[in-house]
């Protein structure tokens, strides 16, 4: 099922499915998220983290969202940079620990991330790898903030019997 129509700004309308009444009657309903994009993990590093975070962003800005990411420096690469299709990336200036990932606190990062949250009027913090320290910060801050979160982690554990 999808919706059909534009969002009225020029962009493909993003549908989402809700639940109109008990039976099997759904409405389509269009709205645009600005949604961040954290993890330890990106470019310039290529990995699977790194590249699920580009490709689904990709994604979501053809969709009509806006997105943003966030990540830690990386060598001369500080402040923010603009990528393919107008994606903003933010490369704060935190120390790495270990392994490209950040030594961060959670008071530390907490006037970098909520300025962001803040200025881009964040309505959603999508959180990448378990492995990443800046990611769990972004998803305690956005949940004493009131912001949706999702967390994305495609390691898992396997156990044999």
């Amino acid at each position: 099922m999808a919706c059909r129509g534009g969002a009225g700004n020029g962009h493909r309308a993003s549908a989402t499915l809700s639940r109109v009444s008990p039976g099997s009657l759904y409405t389509c309903r269009t709205r645009t998220h600005n949604i961040c994009m954290v993890s330890d993990f990106f470019y310039p590093n290529m990995g699977g983290v790194e590249s699920h975070i580009y490709q689904l962003s990709q994604c979501l800005i053809e969709r009509g969202h806006k997105v943003i990411i966030v990540t830690h420096a990386y060598g001369n690469r500080k402040g923010i940079r603009y990528l393919t299709s107008g994606l903003k990336v933010y490369y704060l200036p935190l120390k790495v620990m270990y392994n490209q990932s950040t030594a961060t606190t959670l008071f530390h990062s907490l006037p970098l991330l909520r300025y962001i949250f803040v200025r881009e009027r964040v309505t959603i913090i999508h959180s990448h790898s378990s492995f990443s320290a800046m990611a769990h910060d972004a998803l305690f801050h956005a949940k004493t903030m009131g912001l949706q979160t999702v967390f994305m982690s495609a390691r898992c554990l396997q156990t044999s019997f």
